[in-house]
């Protein structure tokens, strides 16, 4: 019996439900007054305050799911505008995107690293965007500064391989120009220092920016490098932080106009 009572207490705790139960009891007591008198009139106002409470509270009960709906509304989009920050897991270059898919739709890409010889194989992509208007921004050792290629190399890579890779590098970027549609889509830049990094920026002023960041660590071939991929929705942090590395290593560099690219002192 007690929790009979209980119940009923947490029910009449609704404003809906208090209503009602008012209502009822003034129907029921209008009911026997009529009955008592034998009056029809206070039989049919009783039925209609039953009417009417039943109503009201609908009407109430509708308000109260209305403000719940809405507030069950507000949490969902606050919980939605709240970004899950993940820190980025290092993956093995078997892991990483191919280059064609990552590029796809891409207004602007800015890859930075020692020679780049390896990405710019992808000719067919970066020639597709170029005549699409994107804009592809090219960080590259200097060739032309004196010992930079030797303090470049790591482990057992002789300076000869990295410079032959460097010239394989540059022979696409000028082969990668013929699809440019103006002077400023592909801009290339000479860097006097050596690139820890190997950076890919792609649109990355835009929401859906991702930047891959390659390691260059000592000893380790190409194969061999781990790399972190970027998004600026699950990792905001690290990603601007990557973004500033690169365009501080574009802003810093010499620009090289591509046409002059036959005339460097490259041995």
């Amino acid at each position: 019996m007690r929790e009979w009572f209980t119940n009923l207490g947490q029910a009449l705790k609704q404003p809906g439900n208090v209503i009602t139960a008012v209502l009822a009891v003034a129907a029921l007591g209008i009911a026997v007054a009529g009955v008592a008198t034998r009056s029809d009139v206070w039989v049919w106002g009783a039925v209609l305050l039953v009417l009417e409470a039943t109503a009201l509270a609908q009407i109430v009960a509708s308000v109260a799911t209305i403000r719940r709906d809405r507030q069950t509304a507000e949490v969902l989009s606050i919980l939605q505008s709240v970004r899950i920050v993940s820190n980025p897991e290092l993956r093995q270059r078997t892991e990483m995107s191919p280059f064609p898919e990552a590029v796809r739709g891409a207004q602007d890409i800015l890859m930075v690293g020692r020679t780049l010889g390896v990405v710019l194989r992808f000719t067919e992509p970066l020639e597709e965007r170029l005549r699409s208007g994107a804009t592809v921004r090219l960080v590259i050792l200097n060739p032309n500064q004196y010992g930079l290629f030797e303090a470049a190399c790591v482990g057992d890579v002789p300076s000869g391989t990295l410079k032959a890779d460097h010239r394989t590098g540059w022979d696409l970027v000028r082969r990668i120009a013929r699809a440019s549609r103006s002077s400023d889509q592909l801009q290339l830049r000479l860097t006097n220092s050596v690139p820890t990094l190997s950076l890919v920026t792609i649109d990355g002023h835009l929401p859906s920016g991702t930047i891959l960041v390659e390691m260059i660590p000592y000893g380790k071939s190409a194969n061999l490098r781990p790399h972190l991929l970027l998004s600026v929705r699950e990792h905001p942090r690290w990603f601007a932080y990557f973004r500033e590395v690169a365009e501080d290593s574009f802003r810093d560099a010499v620009p090289m106009p591509v046409r002059e690219a036959d005339q460097t002192g490259e041995e």
